[in-house]
């Protein structure tokens, strides 16, 4: 088979003996029971009536239907039609049961048979049928690829979920217009094209917009009366709309839709304010946690200055320190011989500098060795030479002393930590500094 030609697929009996009549008049034919699972042939479109003389059809109606296949048709003969219309085969018609109705008035009104399909949001070539007692319906989709968009409603009935999927018009056919200016549908060689989704949801919102679309449809097609205009209210036996009941529905639907609107507000206002509510709550926490801190800080300068200078004198008078200094923001803790003893042996590390950062600036604290630093890179075995430590499991203690202003047991913990050792992971062995 060939993509640039139509073909069609027909139900036939008597395959072998019209597949061997049809070679013999050369007319190219395929057997398709095994590869489309149809008890019947294939042939392109131009050879139908080859096919109908020989298996003496003629004069019979046919309607085309699409197959979902590109180039390819089905051909079901007068008889073949199960009643007025036929469900499409494979998903994408949720709300089937709503389109029916309609189908049924246009086939009992109109004498027209409704063949449809759905190729969401795929374009769907027309189909080559001129009997005006057909009508192909192609929902959400074109004649030629077009760009995707969003529908928000059609004829003043709001769109629900994936309704609102959408193709722009192709501009090949004739466009059918709502009554808000959108562009809902396109008429084009017998076939209409429903831009949107229409069958993707159930209610009677779908049996509305899609008798209005078709209303518009005949219209077009030059019926006017009332009872194809207006084919939802004949259809259900409703008396048709007077001007004012047409004013009260539209205003009607624009106060829905501003309840609706504000409804989304509302909402929208409601989590923003427990958003602020546990942010609020947050605050209030942290006011009180600063507010217990506070309190204890609020003694007298004298005290505080009392407090303050004892600090200092038991941080020098702490083992090993030799001497203390302080510039911005930074104490300055000056030991003597630190050592380390490790598997009976003593290993002098050297004299260090204890730089502890106020602020929390570099990790809270620095430590040089000041006599007995290895090769220029490092200070300890567990300090790099520029002053880093790998505090392992007491990083947080040095953290959390510092916040309390406990600079004493800070000092205390980290000579505690200069004569420690950790053989699993230093930066270097202790036996560089024999």
């Amino acid at each position: 088979m060939t993509d640039d030609v139509n073909w069609y697929i027909m139900e036939i009996d008597n395959i072998d003996n019209v597949i061997s009549q049809l070679v013999a008049e050369e007319v190219p034919c395929h057997d398709v029971r095994e590869r489309y699972n149809v008890n019947g042939i294939a042939f392109p479109s131009g050879s139908l009536d080859h096919v109908l003389r020989i298996i003496g059809k003629q004069n019979v109606g046919m309607t085309l239907e699409p197959t979902g296949i590109e180039n390819m048709l089905i051909v079901r003969l007068e008889g073949e039609f199960d009643g007025e219309f036929r469900r499409p085969p494979g998903g994408n018609f949720e709300g089937w049961d709503y389109l029916v109705p309609v189908l049924k008035h246009v086939y009992s009104t109109f004498g027209v048979r409704v063949i449809s399909d759905s190729p969401h949001g795929a374009p769907q070539a027309s189909i080559p049928d001129t009997n005006e007692a057909n009508l192909h319906i192609h929902f959400w989709s074109t004649p030629v690829k077009t760009e995707q968009t969003k529908m928000k409603s059609v004829f003043g009935i709001r769109l629900v979920g994936s309704q609102r999927d959408a193709l722009k018009p192709s501009g090949i056919g004739t466009a059918i217009i709502d009554n808000e200016g959108n562009v809902v549908a396109e008429y084009y060689n017998n076939n209409l094209y429903i831009l949107f989704d229409l069958p993707h949801a159930s209610g009677e919102g779908v049996t509305e917009m899609f008798s209005r679309i078709i209303g518009a449809y005949f219209v077009l097609k030059g019926r006017i009366e009332d009872k194809l205009t207006h084919v939802y209210y004949n259809m259900n036996g409703i008396t048709q709309e007077s001007s004012k009941d047409l004013f009260v529905r539209s205003c009607n639907r624009l106060y829905e839709s501003q309840v609706n609107e504000m409804e989304r507000k509302l909402a929208e206002h409601d989590r923003k304010i427990n958003d602020e509510n546990v942010k609020l709550i947050a605050d209030l926490r942290d006011r009180e946690v600063l507010a217990a801190k506070l309190e204890p800080l609020k003694t007298s300068s004298e005290a505080r200055k009392q407090w303050a200078g004892s600090e200092y004198d038991a941080l020098c008078a702490s083992e090993h320190v030799k001497d203390v200094r302080i510039t911005d923001k930074v104490i300055h803790v000056y030991t003597d011989m630190i050592q380390i003893r490790h598997k009976g042996t003593t290993y002098n590390i050297g004299e260090f500098k204890i730089d502890i950062h106020t602020d929390g600036s570099e990790g809270g604290v620095r430590v040089f060795n000041l006599t007995r630093p290895i090769a220029g890179q490092l200070a300890h075995p567990h300090i790099k030479i520029d002053g880093h430590c790998c505090l392992g499991n007491i990083k947080e203690g040095v953290h959390k002393l510092l916040a309390e202003y406990q600079y004493v047991v800070l000092a205390q913990l980290m000579i505690t930590f200069l004569q420690s050792y950790n053989s699993e992971n230093p930066y270097g062995r202790v036996t560089l500094w024999e």
